[in-house]
């Protein structure tokens, strides 16, 4: 694959494009567009693919790379496979610098790009575009980092300080790095004990040094802060799901319904409690690809037809999520507000866990004071064990849950509830 018109330093090596994202050198493939991370130290590799992963669980080979310091993560599903060579590790550091950067197109019969660039003796970028525009654009952001001393580009962009170069004089089989398979569990087993196994293990400890305090406790502080029986109060959780069957539905039908598309990447899912369950909306931007791969292929795993916006660019998939019923929710008794701050505070600090707790006040008298019942809005951000998250709220009454989210992008769930607590002024002296 010839990629631009320099004078050859030594022979070419042969590749053909054969993917998107995989190119052949004779009998040998390799795979572009991996996912670079560092490596984390005193952390199992299964559970650093599984952080990398998106709630399906998608990458099942790895490789490690910068004398340990980064590990590259691909999918089975995109057509790498074990024994494949990493095609960001095939630049001889002899004919590169320590910083440098280069778009390649890849050659018919795929119009995409590849922008590859290694800083420092770490992969900086190893991203797959659809076409000249996205890899350009793309090029330009990474050059406003400073002090690149290699950029590699078609002179037709007019980009100072850059140079013309073929793809293969800069690469040998020599460099590369060959993919393994990370050996894991079934997708959805694997992201749900993978490095969230460190938060389960953390809530299983606190429930089992809290669980004989908690459990003297709960009666006695039930009893003590309930709104006394005589005064009926609006109940909003009455019936709502409880948290953690939420999560675990939403979850469940993100994995069973999460889809790529030829052309399209989603953006974010979010998981909605409706009247009647949950909705879930996956978010799609088009990177090349057709509608009818969108519809064809949302028809095909779902039987929904998808919408689109107007201009083609972006597409939304809307799922209905059933969620079994939660009984007996309706005679719960909210505790006090202090209550439940003093509970979730004392959890996720000791766990070192962030969550954001925002008070509001659900109705208010003449007087500006609130009226039967307030609520804590709670919000919390994590890359895993987002159930095991749900499973700290889940003992506490009047929880209901409103969104779940992943933003595909950044890797990163985020849940949103409302803690619902009796006004201390509805519970009589000496309780409170």
């Amino acid at each position: 694959m010839r990629i631009f018109g320099a004078a050859r330093q030594k022979p070419a090596v042969s590749a053909v494009p054969i993917a998107p994202n995989r190119l052949r050198f004779g009998r040998t493939s390799a795979v572009l567009g991996i996912l670079w991370q560092p490596a984390r130290q005193n952390v199992p590799l299964r559970n650093q693919a599984a952080i990398a992963s998106g709630p399906h669980g998608e990458f099942d080979l790895y490789l490690s790379f910068g004398r340990g310091k980064q590990h590259g993560f691909a999918t089975t599903g995109e057509g790498a496979a074990s024994g494949m060579l990493a095609g960001a590790t095939m630049f001889e550091s002899s004919r590169m610098s320590d910083a440098w950067l280069g778009a390649f197109p890849l050659g018919a019969p795929f119009p995409h790009w590849w922008v590859v660039s290694v800083r420092d003796g770490q992969i900086y970028e190893d991203r797959v575009l659809s076409g000249e525009s996205q890899a350009r654009s793309a090029l330009e952001k990474i050059l406003d980092a400073p002090g690149w001393e290699r950029i590699i580009a078609p002179a037709a962009w007019r980009i100072s300080s850059t140079e013309q170069a073929e793809l293969g004089e800069l690469i040998s089989m020599r460099s590369a790095i060959r993919l393994r398979s990370v050996n894991r569990a079934p997708a959805m087993l694997l992201w749900a004990s993978a490095a969230a196994v460190a938060v389960a293990a953390a809530v299983y400890g606190w429930q089992k040094v809290q669980g004989f305090r908690e459990e003297r406790q709960w009666r006695t502080i039930a009893e003590n802060v309930s709104v006394p029986a005589r005064k009926e109060i609006p109940r909003p959780w009455a019936n709502a799901p409880r948290i953690e069957r939420f999560v675990e539905a939403c979850v469940a039908e993100m994995d069973n319904s999460w889809m790529q598309p030829p052309g399209w990447n989603i953006s974010r899912a979010t998981c909605a409690r409706s009247n009647s369950g949950a909705s879930l909306r996956f978010d799609f931007r088009n990177a090349g690809g057709g509608a009818h791969f969108m519809r064809s292929l949302s028809l095909e795993k779902t039987g929904i037809e998808p919408e689109f916006s107007s201009n083609l660019k972006r597409a939304s998939l809307i799922i209905r999520v059933p969620i079994p019923q939660s009984g007996q929710r309706a005679v719960q008794s909210p505790w006090s507000r202090a209550r439940v701050e003093s509970a979730l505070q004392d959890r996720f600090n000791a766990l070192g866990l962030e969550v954001s707790l925002v008070f509001r006040r659900s109705g208010i008298n003449a007087r500006g004071d609130s009226e039967e019942i307030s609520r804590h809005d709670i919000s919390l951000a994590t890359s895993v064990g987002v159930r095991e998250y749900a499973q700290l709220l889940s003992d506490v009454p009047a929880v209901v849950p409103e969104s779940l989210a992943f933003e595909q992008e950044r890797k990163v769930w985020k849940l949103t509830a409302k803690a619902f607590h009796a006004n201390s002024s509805r519970i009589s002296e000496g309780k409170k």
